[in-house]
């Protein structure tokens, strides 16, 4: 349902622009994650 709210109201470019950042935001937080726990170990 969000999304398709979403769709309507955002065009298409701008859409994929946000996931792209928000993969890359899930990215560093997940090698930053293994990054500490490497570090830690």
């Amino acid at each position: 349902m969000i999304g398709i709210q979403l769709k309507t109201k955002l065009k298409s470019e701008k859409l994929k622009v946000g996931f792209g950042y928000f993969l890359g935001a899930i990215g560093i937080v997940i090698a930053s994650k293994e990054i500490n726990q490497f570090i830690n170990f």
